[in-house]
């Protein structure tokens, strides 16, 4: 994979839920565990959804509602090498806002926060990815 395909995954609307959203009402998905592909490996980690359906300003071609979605996601592994053997450790956490347009089924725009911390043994790397995104109908 390269730099071009982690930017496009980032840039695609996230998943919504197939849970009911209520206006105003925080809904959680129920935890995920999943072995996601990074760094080389498998991590396996544990995925926490919420979302929150909050209306919007509404008229033609504009958001009609809001989704604001919070993603927090955690998984270690040990890698071993030549007789030595390190923790990775991942930790992410995303929050934004998907808008959506007056049909309601079409994101217009996203706004997200990424924040991904991955530990190797004594070592950290911290990563901060704002993302401000609109979305054009063909």
């Amino acid at each position: 994979r390269g730099a071009a395909d982690v930017v496009l995954e980032l840039a695609a609307p996230p998943e919504m839920p197939e849970l009911a959203l209520k206006l105003d009402s925080e809904t959680k998905a129920p935890l995920e565990e999943k072995n996601t592909p990074m760094l080389g490996m498998e991590i396996p980690m544990e995925y926490e959804r919420s979302y929150k359906l909050t209306s919007g300003e509404g008229g033609a071609g504009v958001a009609s509602g809001n989704v604001a979605t919070r993603v927090v996601a955690s998984g270690a592994t040990e890698l071993s090498q030549g007789g030595q053997s390190m923790l990775i450790a991942v930790d992410q956490d995303i929050e934004g806002t998907i808008a959506f347009d007056d049909s309601g089924n079409v994101p217009a725009a996203m706004m997200m926060d990424i924040l991904l911390r991955i530990e190797f043994g004594e070592n950290v790397a911290e990563q901060n990815i704002s993302l401000d995104l609109s979305y054009e109908r063909f």
